[in-house]
């Protein structure tokens, strides 16, 4: 609550609960290197339901202590692009058998 890492290496317990407020995922971390900090990662099911998930932090040692953030998962979609070939040569013979250019490719929400 004061924002400062916690003495020792504490426990902590994290949990997932999904858009249906289902838990999901529960683990016992311990913050590593005594600075009030611990890691963890999950790769969810392809057939997890869409939508916003809450992950929650709870203290072992001080029940009072509880952190929440929500996390939305979406679909994945590529995003969409334009590719625009400018050749150098104006014209092609038949017999070359090279053609140089410049190849650029603009997203939908127009970064290069």
């Amino acid at each position: 609550p004061d924002l400062k890492p916690c003495p020792g290496s504490p426990a902590v317990r994290i949990l997932l609960k999904n858009p249906d407020n289902i838990k999901v995922y529960a683990a016992q971390a311990t913050a590593q290197n005594g600075v009030g900090v611990a890691e963890g990662s999950l790769v969810l099911d392809e057939r997890a339901p869409l939508g916003t998930y809450v992950i929650a932090a709870e203290g072992t040692y001080d029940p009072d202590l509880l952190a929440e953030m929500e996390v939305a998962v979406d679909e994945y979609v590529l995003p969409k692009f334009e590719v625009t070939v400018t050749p150098t040569e104006e014209f092609l013979l038949p017999k070359s058998k090279t053609l140089s250019g410049v190849v650029s490719a603009v997203y939908s929400y127009g970064e290069q």
